[in-house]
């Protein structure tokens, strides 16, 4: 018996050709969802894969592969402002401050554009344009954006905890900011 496939076990169901075939037809989506790296036993042959390397694992002797995708999608990046499906527009932004749970962004923008951030609309997540409270917006599914107006802003997204216990933690100094 073929133990998974029957049930659809994903990528590690089926022959090594028909797992390699099913992970070169998902490439667009890895790379939307900011996918750079993939790590695969399989080795792949792909106009936007490079291959970075290869070594040999594990006492059994598996060879492991590590390939860049040249289309991934930045972790954060500018979209048009009414977009179905969101796509950087090209023009680059830079990150300001970066650390768990917190995201802070200085854009000058020359028309009203939506900022996306690749990590997972879950709750608990609040975003706040030039200090006042914004709403965030589902991107793609499964991500988080804001809507801004031409000009310059400081956007900022802050994970609070699903029940909000970060804020309280962080007043009585049980946690750091």
């Amino acid at each position: 018996t073929k133990i998974g496939g029957e049930l659809g076990a994903g990528y590690g169901a089926g022959t090594p050709e028909e797992r390699r075939k099913r992970l070169l037809e998902n490439l667009d989506t890895f790379g939307k969802m900011g996918g750079k790296y993939i790590i695969s036993g399989l080795g792949l042959a792909h106009p936007d894969l490079k291959h970075i390397g290869s070594s040999t694992v594990t006492n059994y002797g598996a060879t492991i592969n590590l390939y860049e995708y040249s289309k991934a999608f930045p972790l954060y990046y500018l979209a048009n402002k009414d977009c179905g499906e969101c796509v950087p527009t090209g023009r680059e932004i830079k990150i300001y401050l970066s650390k768990n749970g917190y995201y802070h962004f200085q854009v000058d923008l020359q028309k009203p554009q939506k900022l996306v951030l690749l990590v997972a609309n879950l709750p608990g997540w609040e975003v706040y344009v030039d200090s006042v409270k914004s709403t965030i917006l589902p991107v793609n599914g499964v991500f988080m954006g804001v809507d801004l107006t031409e000009g310059k802003h400081v956007v900022e997204f802050e994970y609070q905890g699903m029940l909000g216990e970060l804020k309280w933690l962080k007043r009585f100094k049980l946690v750091r900011n």
